[in-house]
């Protein structure tokens, strides 16, 4: 199965000792989603706010015998898609993410 990079990065899969699994560059093209802030109350002088998704964009329909890579945001905006995926548990050096161990559902 082909797996597609619709992030604007390369997502970089490695192992416990930091190994290289899987090196994805991106695609070209990038699924992105708006978010929606709303203010609904105050506390005090304070707004309170409340944010939803918007349309997603750049996101191909689902059934092309491939699963996609995807910003969490981008993920969570779409339920219901079994073929999204996003990078999960991600792996630092110092302040830099270096790459991921997984990618999460």
């Amino acid at each position: 199965m082909k797996i597609i990079n619709l992030t604007p990065h390369p997502v970089i899969i490695l192992n416990k000792n930091k190994k290289v699994i899987m090196h994805l560059e991106p695609s070209g093209e990038v699924a992105r989603v708006t978010k929606i802030t709303e203010q609904v109350d105050h506390l005090g002088a304070i707004p309170v706010s409340r944010a939803r998704f918007g349309k997603i964009k750049g996101l191909p329909d689902a059934g092309r015998n491939c699963v996609y890579v995807v910003s969490k945001m981008v993920y969570e905006a779409a339920k219901g898609r079994s073929d999204l995926y996003y990078p999960a548990e991600k792996v630092r050096e110092g302040n830099w993410v270096i790459g991921c161990r997984s990618l999460g559902i």
